[in-house]
């Protein structure tokens, strides 16, 4: 996948990762509007791809789930609404 041409004046750092590196989580809520379950898998391969580094998707029940998730490490990165961490 090639990102947006706006995206190429940023310089991105060159990371070897290790092999046995584990992958980072990407969490979402089942409950988000559109095609969540369709849909992240290609943005999980798409920051996979930019960080150099292997991201697996966790769908959660609702959005407390996922925040519980995010807030227990068993999911690193998360697609939710913003005042929902800050709540």
């Amino acid at each position: 996948m090639t990102p947006p041409a706006a995206l190429a004046e940023y310089p991105r750092p060159n990371v070897t990762p290790p092999a046995s590196q584990t992958p980072l989580v990407l969490g979402a809520s089942r409950s988000h509007g559109g095609n969540v379950q369709a849909q992240l898998p290609r943005f999980a391969g798409a920051l996979s791809a930019s960080l150099g580094v292997p991201v697996t998707v966790d769908l959660a029940d609702g959005y407390d789930d996922l925040l519980v998730r995010l807030l227990s490490g068993s999911s690193q990165i998360a697609w939710m609404p913003p005042l929902l961490h800050a709540a």
